[in-house]
């Protein structure tokens, strides 16, 4: 045998024993995909024109479904969290800004080659209808399902991914196209983005944004988030920011008090210090600090407690033959031609953690 064969045959001894040592040491919770609820259903609400025989639009909660066995058999967890928002979820953040959010009361449009007349009363009743059909579908699965009142989903995922699972030897991929969750990537946490088809490591979102993870909420605070109706500084456009600041490259973690160190300092060297500078702006970037930062949790102790009691319970194990009776029943035939496969390839990983755990 050659020596170029040797070592190739030694990698890949040496591979196939780390494969072995990262199966065994893989439990229901060390590898886990917590999926952003509403996101991901509004993505796919007004991407999937599916319909069922009777004309239904079912793109909602077969597209659901659909994306996330797709993220589960890429990134191969061990372990699915679906997170919705509770009812008045948006309420303490809207105590410290009551307009957050107010522009996400828009008519969401199907996007169908094909139109269907729908009225606004017609496509809210649809949603609503298809979310509760989507739980259902969810109810069915080895997966588990949180929505808490007064609770939004991001400050759970948030809670989970740094507390349950960061630095404690586990893994945790945060599914959502929201990039307020960039924040919270570290060498434990990852954002995986469908829409982009990108998993977000702290590499990838430095080569990305030019940002450290690290100072990615400072970045967000000053730039704002126009999808939930918060305002950012004015005149200060991304790459005006990072000309200006080059430090949030850095994986220093810094402060506004930091960069008000640092526009002191050069104020005479360009516009936007001063603008920096200004009370207005100091109240402003507070302000959104306390909207947009999910690394410190905003949750009482107790609903922090009841979060995690829920996690703790039991995974719901799959229900083959309930699955496909719903399934008959609601005729999802053209979104799913063989939903029997897609129920194997997708879930029997999963389900196996389920039924070792829950024996």
């Amino acid at each position: 045998m050659s020596d170029k064969k040797k070592i190739f045959s030694l990698f890949q001894e040496f591979s196939e024993e780390q494969k072995a040592d990262l199966e065994v040491d893989r439990t229901i919770n060390s590898d886990v995909l917590l999926v952003d609820g509403m996101n991901t259903f509004m993505r796919v609400w007004s991407m999937y024109p599916t319909t069922n025989e009777n004309g239904d639009h079912i793109g909602g909660y077969t597209g659901f479904l659909k994306s996330i066995g797709h993220a589960i058999r890429l990134r191969k967890p061990t372990r699915c969290i679906v997170v919705f928002d509770g009812k008045g979820g948006s309420s303490r953040r809207r105590k410290i800004f009551p307009e957050y959010k107010m522009k996400k009361n828009v008519r969401f449009r199907v996007n169908r080659a094909l139109s269907l007349d729908m009225d606004q009363n017609e496509e809210s009743s649809s949603m609503k209808y298809q979310i509760v059909k989507l739980i259902e579908y969810l109810n069915l699965l080895p997966v588990t399902t949180i929505c808490m009142d007064n609770v939004e989903a991001d400050d759970v995922m948030a809670l989970l991914a740094r507390s349950y699972y960061s630095g404690l030897g586990k893994k945790c991929t945060i599914m959502s196209t929201d990039k307020d969750f960039l924040q919270l990537v570290d060498d434990d946490v990852t954002v995986y983005s469908p829409t982009k088809r990108t998993v977000y490591t702290p590499e990838k979102v430095s080569l990305e944004y030019g940002i450290h993870p690290s100072n990615f909420l400072l970045y967000r605070t000053i730039d704002g988030d126009r999808g939930d109706n918060i305002d950012g500084m004015k005149g200060v456009g991304e790459k005006k920011l990072k000309s200006a600041f080059p430090e949030l490259s850095t994986s220093k973690k810094l402060s506004v008090n930091d960069l008000c160190k640092i526009s002191e300092e050069k104020k005479k060297e360009m516009p936007l210090y001063k603008n920096f500078l200004k009370e207005e702006n100091q109240s402003l970037l507070k302000r959104n600090y306390d909207l947009m930062q999910l690394v410190d949790s905003i949750l009482p102790a107790s609903m922090q407690t009841k979060i995690f009691d829920h996690v703790d319970t039991p995974v719901t194990e799959l229900n083959k033959f309930e699955f496909s009776k719903k399934f008959a029943e609601d005729q999802l035939w053209a979104a799913f031609p063989n939903h029997h496969n897609w129920l194997m390839e997708t879930w029997t990983v999963l389900n196996n953690y389920a039924i070792s755990t829950n024996s």
